[in-house]
């Protein structure tokens, strides 16, 4: 009986063990966590992006992907200013494609892309600031031969930036 019950035993112990592994305590990846707002906000809108960079393309990109991003984790209603609880505003401090590594020749093969921004969170009513991302950064290399690279490259770190900011501000509640 006891050499039947054995095996038993260690099967049911090594499920547990595997599906604590899988499970994590409830851990999810932070990019797909549900955004969760403050109790006295239950709408949002997107108000003044501050874009002192040269990249005309990059105010309406990151707007979209900030929709996209909030959106796509649930919980958000948009709304327009005047039936808002809530205003985003986002801050680009930089934007900067340049070359990484040369060969020896002086002949780039390896560039980079860095964003810095802010996104910070307002109560509409108050103005009172609830969250705030904090300075994120978020860089890219690419190599600069390959057609396509760099469009590629600036849309993802776009959606990295985004990201990030959104992590940051939903774990300041």
């Amino acid at each position: 009986m006891c050499s039947k019950a054995a095996p038993l035993a260690a099967l049911a112990l090594c499920l547990a063990v595997v599906q604590g592994l899988l499970g994590c305590g409830g851990y999810t990846f932070s990019a797909k966590t549900p955004y969760e707002l403050p109790d006295a906000v239950n709408t949002l809108y997107l108000g003044r992006v501050d874009n002192p960079s040269i990249e005309t393309w990059l105010e309406p990109k990151l707007r979209n992907e900030l929709r996209d991003e909030l959106t796509r984790r649930g919980n958000i209603a948009w709304a327009d200013k005047q039936e808002a609880g809530g205003r985003l505003e986002l801050t680009i401090h930089n934007f900067r494609s340049s070359a990484k590594l040369e060969d020896p020749r002086e002949t780039t093969v390896r560039s980079e892309m860095i964003l810095r921004m802010e996104l910070k969170l307002f109560a509409e009513k108050s103005r009172e600031q609830l969250a705030g991302s904090g300075l994120v950064t978020a860089r890219e290399s690419f190599n600069p031969r390959d057609r396509g690279n760099e469009l590629q490259t600036r849309d993802r770190v776009v959606k990295l930036a985004v990201e990030l900011a959104v992590q940051r501000l939903n774990q300041n509640f």
